[in-house]
């Protein structure tokens, strides 16, 4: 039997609503079919059930009907740049991350570091611990580029000691191959033989003599624990007095296989020769970095995270930009300068750069020890004493690399010099003048290294190692190719034909003074008695006219001297320049004589010196400086000596 379909609820104001009627109304709002469970008293009670015929019965919609696809057979798909992923500019992400990446410290900085400890660095230093060393490194060097930091070295001298024997331990592992870390694997040690070293000279000694494989017999002494001696003498018992002296000279010091000190002092040093003895200019390294770092295939690119000999190389670079950040502090320069091992460090790395540049692999790391040894001498040279004549050839060797390119036309005496590019320069002259002012002992082991003649006290085989090592420096050059290049290196600063001569003295007076006082005294090393060739009548008949030069310089200069408020420094120039050139003229001359050579004589018109009576009348201005006026009238009687040897030529 079939249900009557369900009423639906009408409103009271529907026409169909009959009185007393009850009504269902569904609690969801917005819904068609209500409950008839459910009744509302809401409603008024006129409202009544609609008839079953007049009930609402939804219809289906019919469906459209399907069609086949439409295919668009050359479908051809948009184009579009997208600038954006996700929202994001890659480009500019990838900047933002190039900038964190390159600002993200690798160490911790100096304030993050806390309480630091030198005693405890220096004891990592001496562990050997290649983990300790390293992370000791590091804190020093971010404690050392601090500018509010400074390291003590008056107070903490284990400190230097430790750290330059390091250097030098590293330094000797590069040079050799050999490295701590490769000698001997794990797997490599059989623990059972391992025997224990001696924990002291004592032990040594008695493992020397005593061996396990001898037979030996042990002898017992009771000694009294108050007093120290023996409660009961034996025949056995050991006698002090008859311990042979070897034995007793090994308790007190290591072996010396024999030899001892007194010989030792006397004999000659082993010396071995190397095949070269050459650093590069500093352009040329300059272009040779710029090259490795440009060429896909160089070795600057190849994986060396886990090569020993980088890991040598990274230890040594940041042990020499150690001891260069700590060199500004002035109380730490006499310490620097009076260390023994600081000295060996920095000679020996210009050494071995010189004769095996090869061992340090990439150019810029050569390069940068090369600028941190300049610099160290730099703050320390004003201290420092040189030892030996090999120490004074690498001073030069360092100095004269970071000078101006010889020129190529042998006429040509003075290279150029621009102070925007040939950055060191003035740090060489600063560090050759510091050193040469000093003597003893600088200034004859300059001497006897750029004029060849040393001294008869020194032994024959440091002389003939030294002369070979030279040798190998200046290649085919000369014998005077040496002093005669120190002289040009430090004649570069000086302006002589520059229009704007007032405006350069000013900015470089400072390296204009140091390199007079360097040139005077290269050529007061000059001997007048044992040259077969006249060098300096050399430099003055050159084609830049150096005489006429300084001449100029120093009378241009004379007036300044008698401004009381003026410069000292220009009066000091102008006084130097003269005297210069007086030294040189005088040198000439004194070679002239002893040579006798009649070309010397007929070179002496090319020196081209001459003096107006418009400078000397001016010169003599009652304000002048004396000294400056003594050295003119000292110039111009030399002029006259010149001019009288020329008339007896002709």
């Amino acid at each position: 039997m079939a249900q009557p379909p369900r009423p639906v609820s009408r409103d009271a104001t529907s026409p169909f609503a009959q009185p007393g009627a009850r009504v269902s109304v569904s609690q969801q709002g917005g819904s068609k079919n209500n409950s008839p469970l459910v009744s509302n008293t809401n409603v008024s009670p006129s409202v009544i059930s609609r008839p079953p015929s007049e009930t609402n019965v939804p219809t289906q919609v019919e469906s459209p009907p399907i069609l086949p696809p439409n295919i668009i057979r050359n479908y051809i798909p948009e184009h579009r740049i997208v600038d954006y992923h996700g929202g994001f500019d890659i480009k500019v992400l990838s900047q933002v991350g190039e900038q964190i990446d390159t600002a993200k410290p690798i160490f911790l900085f100096a304030p993050e570091l806390g309480a630091i400890n030198i005693h405890a660095l220096t004891m990592s230093l001496e562990s050997g611990c290649i983990s300790e060393v390293n992370t000791a490194l590091n804190t020093i060097l971010v404690t050392s580029a601090d500018n509010g930091l400074t390291i003590p070295l008056p107070e903490c001298p284990e400190f230097l000691d430790a750290i330059t024997t390091l250097g030098l331990r590293v330094l000797d592992q590069l040079l050799k191959g050999t490295n701590d870390r490769i000698k001997a694997g794990a797997d490599d040690i059989d623990i059972e033989i391992i025997t224990p070293q001696a924990s002291s000279n004592i032990d040594e000694v008695f493992s020397k003599y005593v061996k396990d494989d001898e037979e030996y017999d042990e002898t017992e002494i009771r000694i009294d624990s108050f007093s120290g001696e023996p409660i009961e003498e034996t025949e056995d018992s050991i006698d002090v007095e008859s311990v042979p002296d070897t034995v007793a000279m090994d308790m007190d010091e290591p072996e010396s296989n024999g030899v001892s000190r007194q010989e030792v002092s006397s004999m000659p040093p082993n010396f071995n020769i190397p095949e070269k003895f050459e650093i590069p200019s500093y352009f040329e390294m300059l272009t040779a970095v710029r090259s490795e770092t440009e060429d896909p295939f160089s070795t600057i690119h190849v994986r060396t995270a886990e090569d020993p000999q980088v890991l040598l190389i990274d230890q040594l670079t940041t042990i020499s930009m150690i001891l260069r950040n700590i060199s500004f502090t002035d109380y730490n320069s006499k310490a620097l300068a009076m260390n023994e091992n600081v000295k060996d460090l920095l000679f020996r790395i210009i050494h071995a750069i010189a004769t095996n540049g090869d061992k340090f692999i990439f150019t810029r790391r050569r390069l940068g020890f090369l600028k941190d040894s300049l610099i160290i001498l730099t703050n320390i040279s004003h201290l420092l004493e040189l030892r030996s004549h090999n120490e004074a050839l690498c001073a030069l060797a360092l100095v004269l690399t970071f000078g101006s390119d010889p020129q190529t036309d042998e006429t040509m005496l003075i290279p150029d010099y621009v102070p925007s590019t040939h950055k060191y320069l003035s740090h060489g002259v600063d560090v050759l003048t510091k050193l040469l002012v000093r003597d003893p002992p600088n200034r004859s082991l300059f001497q006897a290294v750029m004029t060849g003649i040393y001294d008869s006290s020194v032994h024959p085989l440091v002389v003939e190692e030294n002369k070979k090592l030279v040798a190998l420096y200046t290649g085919d050059q000369g014998e005077f190719f040496l002093i005669s290049r120190v002289f040009k290196y430090l004649l570069s600063v000086i302006p002589f034909n520059s229009l704007a001569l007032h405006p350069l003295l000013q900015e470089r007076e400072a390296v204009i003074l140091q390199a007079l006082l360097s040139a005077l005294l290269v050529v007061d090393m000059v001997p007048t008695d044992q040259l077969k060739q006249n060098m300096p009548l050399t430099w003055l008949c050159s084609t830049e006219s150096i005489g006429h030069g300084l001449t100029r310089l120093g009378l241009l200069l004379a007036p300044f001297s008698a401004e009381p408020n003026n410069n000292d420094a220009l009066k000091q120039i102008s006084k130097r320049a003269l005297l210069l050139v007086n030294e040189l003229a005088d040198k000439a001359l004194q070679l002239i004589e002893f040579l006798g050579k009649e070309d010397d004589k007929n070179k002496l018109k090319d020196i081209k010196l001459h003096l107006s009576p418009d400078s000397i009348l001016g010169s003599m201005l009652s304000t002048i400086d004396p000294m400056i006026l003594d050295q003119i009238m000292a110039l111009y009687s030399r002029i006259e000596r010149i001019n009288k040897s020329l008339e007896s030529v002709a």
